[in-house]
């Protein structure tokens, strides 16, 4: 809500700039829209370009539940945004006003919501949904959701006794550098809203604790007040930068090293092939240079060796390339490059 705040007002977030006011549409599908109007009324949240909707005052109008998997609806929705002008559609959340919609299957999101937003993109109404995460850290269901995304944040919760604390991180940017992670602190005071920000490495927050000495999964994410499954998460992130690496049920800081009668010798940190592979099913049709880039940024693997991992995924028929127009022209640059995706059978 507070993005879509600072979209309508033409104001920052945090750090995160707004070029200029944006109308959009915010569609509530779970919350009790009294408590949403209190919460709008703290955020000061009175711009005419914030229009609202919410799933019990559209019942009582229309006698229906708000259902955005049905194609009638899906018209009458575009239809609203294009005669307001919308340019930014907020879906709050997936599994409250796409019911009826499997979210473990792939093929009902690509069937019965996707083609509906690729129909608002090409409209040049963007659109942000928001979905819950499992016990995992990661979303609720199929990750094909992503698929067609430009970019994904997740945000893990941080316990807090003053309002609400929580981790922005980037999982998914198509273009550029990801942005770095932020610590946000809502407080709604006097029925007021403030929010706080600061720059929050987790992961080297993370790596600070092991070195000190706290190895095991629960106590770092009792400490930090974040699941056991985001510790896991991101300490596996640090073990394929050769940063940590896990003793039985312990992590510690630095490379593995097994005794071999030659003497010390480090062993695999992570398995690169695994991590160029979740970067192609995460970013189908990523470009050779991306997928380079993100893989050394992964676990700093040196080129000729991400390479020959690429190499071997092909020779696998575990992804496919084929050959693309290079986006970039300048003087020297090639006319094709190679574009990765997952094959079928391993997606």
């Amino acid at each position: 809500m507070w993005l879509a705040r600072a979209l309508a007002y033409g104001l920052p977030l945090g750090e995160w700039e707004t070029p200029e006011k944006r109308k959009v549409l915010y569609i509530d599908g779970e919350m009790n829209p009294y408590e949403m109007q209190q919460r709008m009324r703290t955020m000061d949240i009175l711009a005419p370009n914030f229009l609202f909707v919410n799933h019990e005052f559209f019942f009582r109008q229309n006698d229906s539940v708000l259902n955005l998997a049905d194609k009638d609806q899906q018209k009458a929705m575009t239809a609203f945004c294009l005669q307001q002008e919308v340019n930014v559609l907020v879906c709050d959340n997936i599994s409250c006003l796409f019911p009826g919609v499997e979210e473990n299957s792939s093929d009902e999101f690509r069937d019965k919501i996707l083609p509906w937003l690729l129909q608002l993109r090409r409209k040049n109404i963007s659109v942000i949904l928001v979905h819950h995460t499992g016990k995992d850290g990661k979303q609720r269901g199929c990750s094909g959701k992503e698929d067609q995304a430009a970019w994904a944040i997740t945000l893990s919760r941080l316990d807090s006794t003053d309002g609400a604390k929580f981790i922005s991180k980037f999982t998914k940017i198509r273009h550029g550098n990801f942005p770095g992670d932020y610590e946000w602190h809502f407080v709604t005071k006097d029925g007021v809203t403030s929010v706080g920000y600061k720059d929050s490495n987790l992961d080297l927050q993370i790596l600070e604790m092991i070195r000190d000495g706290v190895g095991h999964n629960n106590e770092i994410a009792e400490h930090l007040g974040i699941s056991k499954a985001e510790i896991s998460r991101r300490v596996q992130t640090l073990i394929n930068q050769g940063l940590v690496y896990k003793k039985g049920k312990e992590y510690r800081a630095g490379k593995a090293e097994e005794e071999r009668e030659d003497g010390p010798k480090e062993v695999a940190l992570g398995n690169i092939n695994d991590v160029i592979l979740d970067i192609v099913r995460n970013d189908q049709g990523i470009l050779a240079a991306e997928l380079k880039a993100a893989a050394g940024k992964a676990g700093k693997w040196k080129v000729n060796t991400i390479e020959h991992a690429i190499t071997e995924l092909l020779e696998r028929k575990l992804i496919k390339e084929i050959e693309v127009d290079n986006p970039k022209q300048g003087r020297g640059q090639a006319a094709k490059t190679r574009a990765f995706f997952v094959a079928p059978e391993t997606q």
